[in-house]
Formats: structure tokens, C-alpha cells, sequence
């Protein structure tokens, strides 16, 4: 049995867990909100576009028609937290790749052998992946998606060092006449990727330059040699 310490703290958890923002609408965003669907009361989603209704690029989605291919742990992950979305996709068409066999890889040894193998991957384009995930997260009901959304800006709580609100404003018609209004928030996820404003925005709310932190991920081109079986 918890201790009445313990259940103080629980208690404070829940009312702190209430709602979470997530600016970004992409992969990124689409996971986050799916993860903090687990541990607050409610989630929003903010993207700037409007999302198609169908797979389907968008201006929001660099490489959105190139060729992209979730790798074991990849597939497992989304799978934890979509069970079945594999198994749609594949009935959709997004064929399973064997890299070992389906792919030739240069490497500073010369070209691998092929032989075939487990180290399946699943391919498609990013409107494919997007379409579905998105439509799971469609079916939680934590989860609140408003897209073609803008977001000015953040803005402070005035009683604590903590942001508190999310100032958004629909982009349908003329955005210049369109009433913004504040979304309360306990948490608050920037996913929007390379056309970040956050370090702007709290800039502009008196906080000091956020850290930055870079990852190389040293990757070897590869050239894609599918059979037509």
C-alpha cells in the first residue's frame, strides 16, 4: 500500500499530466503525441498544413516521394505502439525487402555478399507511413489533431519559470484577420523540425540560447538492385 507521501506525489503527477502540445504534425510529431497519449489526460497535435486525405505529399514533408524503408527495430517500435500497422501497409502495397538479398551495399571492403536472410525492412514513401499513422492516432480518443494550424507563439506562465500556453490561430482565410487564441498546456513538444521557431520564441520570453546537439549518423550510400519478383 502507498504511503499518504506517495500518494500526495501520485496526485500531483496526474494534475500536472493534464494536457500536452505537440508543434509538428510529421513523424516526429505523430510519434510523440502517440507517446504522451500513455501519460496525460489529453494530447494536441498542431500542424501548420492541411492534411490530405489520402497518401498523398505535402509541402510540410522533404523527400516526401523518395523511397524510405523502416529497419528492424523500426518496424518493431511502430508496431509497440500501432499493433497490426505493418500488416495495413503491406495490404496496401509496401512491400517487405530483404537487405541482405533485395539490396547491393558498397562498403570499404568492396560490395557485399548477397544471401538471403531475416533483416527485413518495409518500404515505401513517407506519405504512405505519415497517411497511416496518422489514422491511428485519429482512432485515440487522447489524442485532439488540428491541422492547417499557425502558431504565433509561446507564452510564460507569470508565477513560475515554466511555458504555459500555446498562442494558435487557424490559416483558413485571410490569417492577418484571424482571431488567435491561447492553448493551455503542461508540456509542450517542439517536433517542427528544421523551421524551428522555439529558439525565437524563448528568446523573445527572456531565456537564455538553447543547447544544441548534433548527430552524425555516418551513412554509407547504397544502390537499391530489387528483383521484379
Amino acid at each position: 500500500m502507498n504511503s499518504s507521501a506517495d500518494q500526495t506525489v501520485d496526485e500531483q503527477s496526474v494534475i500536472k499530466n493534464r494536457h500536452a502540445v505537440v508543434l509538428g504534425g510529421s513523424l516526429a510529431g505523430l510519434l510523440a503525441a502517440r507517446v504522451l497519449a500513455d501519460h496525460f489526460e489529453k494530447v494536441t497535435l498542431i500542424e501548420r498544413d492541411p492534411y490530405p486525405t489520402y497518401p498523398e505529399a505535402r509541402r510540410g514533408t522533404p523527400q516526401a516521394n523518395h523511397v524510405h524503408a523502416l529497419l528492424l527495430r523500426g518496424r518493431q517500435i511502430l508496431e509497440q505502439l500501432f499493433p497490426g500497422l505493418q500488416d495495413e501497409m503491406i495490404a496496401a502495397g509496401a512491400p517487405l525487402v530483404d537487405m541482405a538479398q533485395d539490396m547491393a551495399w558498397f562498403t570499404p571492403a568492396g560490395w557485399g555478399v548477397r544471401f538471403p536472410s531475416d533483416l527485413k525492412v518495409l518500404a515505401f514513401t513517407r506519405p504512405v507511413l505519415d497517411f497511416y499513422v496518422r489514422q491511428r492516432l485519429g482512432l485515440n480518443p487522447r489524442i485532439k489533431i488540428m491541422d492547417n494550424t499557425h502558431v504565433p507563439g509561446l507564452v510564460a506562465d507569470t508565477n513560475s519559470k515554466r511555458l504555459a500556453r500555446v498562442v494558435i490561430s487557424s490559416r483558413n482565410g485571410d490569417a492577418d484577420r484571424t482571431v488567435a487564441r491561447k492553448l493551455r498546456s503542461d508540456l509542450i513538444v517542439d517536433a517542427t523540425g528544421r523551421a524551428s521557431r522555439a529558439p525565437k520564441w524563448l528568446q523573445d520570453l527572456g531565456y537564455p540560447p538553447t543547447e544544441e546537439t548534433v548527430v552524425n549518423a555516418h551513412i554509407w550510400l547504397c544502390e537499391s538492385t530489387l528483383s521484379d519478383s
